[in-house]
């Protein structure tokens, strides 16, 4: 080593280590140094979740999820939601940086599943437990039913490495939603089935992708519309 830093990489985490140094030259070297210690961090703590609670019933189609702030250092979170216990096709959000986080457009009459986990500069951290609520088939408003077709600018645009895209249906419908990539070609294919009336928000993850521009599209029975979406990695 010629100067005095030295840069050490792939740490294991949760470790003590112990360090000196002693200089040299062409004639002779100097004794150590006194020796100093450091440990490096640990992945965060399983995540405690605070709301919706075990089992509860939501009156409306918008829930808001709640948990305690993960520890040591958490810097963001890995926040899932699924319609089964098993999480087969989750949907993610791994950019979450507050430890509150909302959803609107759910499916009345639907249970789903829930989970955080949370990172900082040793990784992830181990999943929470799994909790479970149902949106009411009843407590859905009359005035939060939409009275057209609409596909919303996503949020946040630009973004890295997942975006939000709300859209409201007037009425039971057949809908389909894709991406295109720039050059028009089909990438992925975000839903496609039957949806109640009512306001829906979906996350896409586009961490596979290549930074660029995309086109998603919402089509319905004579109805389309397209957003453009700009993925910055």
């Amino acid at each position: 080593i010629t100067t005095t830093n030295f840069l050490i990489s792939k740490l294991e985490p949760q470790t003590t280590y112990y360090w000196r140094i002693k200089c040299t030259n062409a004639s002779s070297q100097s004794d150590w140094s006194a020796t100093w210690n450091f440990t490096t961090t640990a992945p965060p703590a399983a995540v405690i979740l605070l709301a919706p609670e075990q089992g509860t019933t939501v009156e409306n189609d918008t829930v808001r999820f709640v948990w305690k702030k993960g520890q040591p250092f958490a810097e963001k979170y890995w926040f899932e939601y699924a319609t089964d216990g098993g999480f087969a096709h989750p949907v993610i959000d791994s950019s979450v940086t507050d430890t509150v986080f909302s959803l609107m457009g759910l499916t009345p009459g639907q249970t789903y599943y829930w989970r955080v986990k949370a990172f900082n500069s040793a990784g992830w951290g181990a999943y929470s437990e799994v909790r479970n609520f149902k949106i009411s088939l009843t407590g859905i408003a009359k005035n939060q039913i939409p009275d057209r077709f609409f596909l919303s600018q996503n949020y946040p645009n630009p973004f890295n490495p997942s975006t939000h895209i709300s859209f409201t249906v007037p009425r039971t419908s057949q809908i389909k939603i894709d991406l295109f990539n720039a050059k028009g070609q089909k990438v992925k294919s975000i839903f496609e089935g039957e949806k109640q009336a009512g306001q829906y928000t979906l996350i896409i993850d586009m961490g596979h992708l290549p930074s660029g521009i995309y086109f998603c599209t919402m089509s319905a029975k004579n109805f389309r519309s397209v957003r453009k979406m700009i993925l910055l990695k």
